[in-house]
């Protein structure tokens, strides 16, 4: 879920696809937020190494009606430095179901940097 700006307000997941979108269920950010922050905590409680945040993110795409999937993908090979078969994946992905995966397994200020490449 974003806003108009693009900033991540929160994550739709379709729990029960049966009941279409009554099935839907909306986490908010500062939820996931803090999800991530108790399970952090956790492993690092069972862990004898540090627990980090590092590695976590990945970068998604959103299909919308002002960008055309030739500029999309181009743009993916340019910024992202995809090759042009993961550039078309990620485009057709967004492109068909709403949202395609960029880059994922990425450190926070690296998948930071690369959003706002994308804008």
């Amino acid at each position: 879920l974003v806003d108009l700006r693009g900033n991540v307000l929160g994550m739709n997941a379709l729990i029960r696809p049966d009941l279409r979108a009554l099935g839907n269920y909306a986490v908010s950010c500062s939820e996931i937020r803090g999800f991530l922050d108790r399970l952090l905590a956790e492993n690092a409680k069972n862990d004898t190494t540090t627990a980090t945040t590092a590695g976590i993110y990945r970068v998604v795409i959103f299909n919308d009606p002002m960008n055309t999937r030739a500029r999309v993908s181009e743009m993916l090979q340019t910024v992202a430095e995809l090759n042009e078969t993961d550039a078309e994946k990620a485009m057709m992905q967004a492109h068909t179901t709403g949202r395609g995966e960029v880059k994922s397994g990425m450190e926070m200020d690296k998948a930071q940097h690369l959003c706002e490449s994308l804008r």
